[in-house]
């Protein structure tokens, strides 16, 4: 047999008992009771938090760390595109490797989803550029070299990739930047 109660059961707690009728009419003593326990979670998790402050790397799939309802689903994000999943852990903390990611801009997100299937709304954006070119060797090198008696007189000047550090070697030996 089964029953599909007529009444919407609400939260809270119950405890039922079945009873059957034959076909003449006789009415069976009532079963012994089923406890049961009805618990709506319509709550979704609070907002999660992106932990992580890199802004700028050369790593293609970067790893995202933060805070979400303990044993929530994180779901990470650049606008829509799903780019991961991972189980917070039991105290909250959660990390994440992103798929790969091409050279560019993103604004990445998460959210976490609890075990009833709701979820928060998504995280503060974490702006973050991907950056895997190599720069280009520094061009237009000219030095001052002249004979002098002052050894710190030297100095080299040329073109790189703006924002870059340049390093000057004598063989393998660290001279400069």
């Amino acid at each position: 047999f089964e029953i599909n109660p007529s009444t919407t059961l609400g939260e809270g707690d119950y405890n039922l008992i079945l009873r059957a009728t034959d076909l003449a009419g006789n009415l069976s003593l009532p079963s012994g009771p089923i406890p049961l326990s009805i618990v709506f979670d319509t709550t979704p998790p609070i907002q999660p938090s992106i932990t992580t402050t890199t802004s700028l790397t050369n790593i293609d799939t970067p790893t995202i760390e933060g805070t979400a309802e303990a044993g929530s689903r994180v779901e990470l994000f650049n606008g829509s595109e799903s780019l991961g999943t991972v189980n917070a852990g039991n105290d909250g903390n959660f990390s994440i490797v992103s798929s790969q990611l091409a050279d560019a801009d993103y604004t990445l997100t998460v959210t976490a989803t609890d075990e009833a299937g709701n979820t928060s709304v998504p995280s503060s954006g974490l702006a973050i550029t991907i950056d895997t070119t190599v720069p280009d060797a520094p061009t237009s090198i000219q030095s001052s070299a002249s004979i002098t008696n002052d050894s710190t007189t030297l100095s080299i000047t040329g073109v790189a990739e703006k924002g870059s550090t340049v390093e000057l070697f004598n063989g393998s030996n660290l001279i400069g930047t």
